[in-house]
């Protein structure tokens, strides 16, 4: 039945993760300067004292995307509970990945690859400037924790369901 609970909980996870293509990953502050970190590469506005990323964070968006297509599967996947444990069970893992490559890898990556850009031809400095720089996560950063959390109460709801079939079968 696609009216119960667990509906909304992968729902609201696959509306989080669209969201974090509008809301900003990191804020890095530098000396004089803030560089907003998004999923998506923006140009940047004459008016703003604010710089953006020059390229796209591919890998993020790509888990992303295969998190939000397995999500929207899932719901769809309500007459055949064992199978929406399993496709659940591996958007779980996808989301995991996400926020361990947010958080442990493309963050850093995302600070040198801007310095490298703005900095060119001052490598040896790029290392102190990075250590310098404040890290501020933004509220994008935070969805994949909301997301995950999203899940279990999902894969709770499903549980739910399966014992409930379960048991009504035992009773025929």
């Amino acid at each position: 039945m696609i009216q119960r609970i667990q509906t909304l909980w992968l729902f609201l996870a696959a509306l989080l993760a669209v969201l974090a293509f509008f809301f900003p990953l990191a804020n890095f502050s530098l000396q004089d300067q803030d560089i907003i970190y998004n999923l998506v590469a923006k140009t940047p506005d004459i008016n703003s004292p604010s710089y953006y990323q020059q390229s796209s964070a591919i890998v993020l968006i790509i888990l992303n995307c295969v998190f939000i297509a397995l999500t929207l599967v899932t719901i769809f996947l309500y007459k055949n509970r064992v199978l929406q444990m399993k496709v659940l069970a591996f958007a779980f893992l996808v989301a995991v990945a996400y926020t361990f490559v947010l958080f442990l890898y493309q963050t850093d990556a995302g600070l040198k690859e801007i310095l490298q850009y703005f900095m060119q031809g001052k490598e040896d400095m790029i290392d102190s400037v990075m250590k310098s720089a404040k890290t501020i996560y933004g509220v994008g950063s935070y969805f994949c924790v909301a997301q995950i959390l999203c899940l279990i109460f999902a894969r709770n709801g499903i549980r739910k369901d399966e014992k409930l079939v379960r048991s009504s079968d035992r009773l025929r």
